[in-house]
């Protein structure tokens, strides 16, 4: 069994979209991370990736580019599942199940099995409908939209055909310690998009531009037909 853990940030200057999915062990990273200290600004990042490697977990960082003429100030979206959204929601739900789908298919490349999966995430403010349809999209249609695109990269792996999605849940950033693991994992996620900088020299945290996957579905999002 495997957690995954997302969240979402911006690239400095609100120039775009940042999304990051950590997948580790689900026994591993239990055991470990009630005893690993982060404390220290400097070098954490270093920290992190080397407790990613530890617990045999990695990190997936994705981003958007926002000098995009689609992404308007205050631009809405709908589609059969919902209403209303904003275009920046709607990037978001798919920039994040985006970035849960590498994370699944690089752990594979590891060889490590995955069986189940329950998802942990930093709470957003969407809708209900919205919300729904996003585990929807995560736990059903993830196959069909995205292993397509994946697939076309850099191949689908075959063993996560059988894995299963289990509990797909919000779970606030811990403000003070102690924290519980699931605000721990969050927290991860969050801490490993403060540093881009630093990203080209970790072992376990790996960076996609996603922008021109997001662009590719503009003219469906227009139509209705998205999620």
């Amino acid at each position: 069994m495997h957690y995954i853990f997302f969240d979402e940030s911006k690239f400095p200057d609100n120039k775009g979209m940042l999304t990051c999915a950590v997948i580790v062990p689900q026994d591993r990273y239990s055991q470990l991370v009630k005893t690993v200290a982060f404390q220290s600004w400097k070098g954490r990042l270093e920290k992190i990736d080397e407790f990613l490697g530890t617990v045999k977990g990695l990190a997936a960082v994705c981003q958007v580019d926002f000098k995009l003429p689609w992404l308007a100030e205050n631009a809405q979206d709908s589609c059969n599942d919902v209403s209303r959204m904003s275009r920046i929601d709607n990037v978001w739900s798919w920039a994040v199940s985006y970035a849960v789908m590498i994370a699944l298919i690089e752990q594979e490349k590891r060889r490590n099995e995955i069986s189940t999966v329950d998802i942990y995430h930093d709470p957003k403010s969407l809708t209900t409908e919205h919300l729904t349809a996003l585990h929807d999209l995560i736990r059903d249609k993830m196959t069909r939209e995205i292993f397509q695109r994946l697939h076309k990269l850099q191949g689908v792996a075959s063993g996560l055909r059988n894995t299963m999605i289990g509990r797909i849940e919000p779970v606030s950033k811990p403000k003070t310690v102690p924290a519980d693991r699931f605000q721990r994992g969050v927290w991860l996620c969050d801490q490993i998009m403060r540093v881009p900088e630093g990203w080209a020299g970790c072992k376990n945290i790996k960076v996609w531009d996603i922008t021109s996957y997001i662009e590719s579905t503009v003219g469906r999002w227009q139509s209705g037909q998205l999620v």
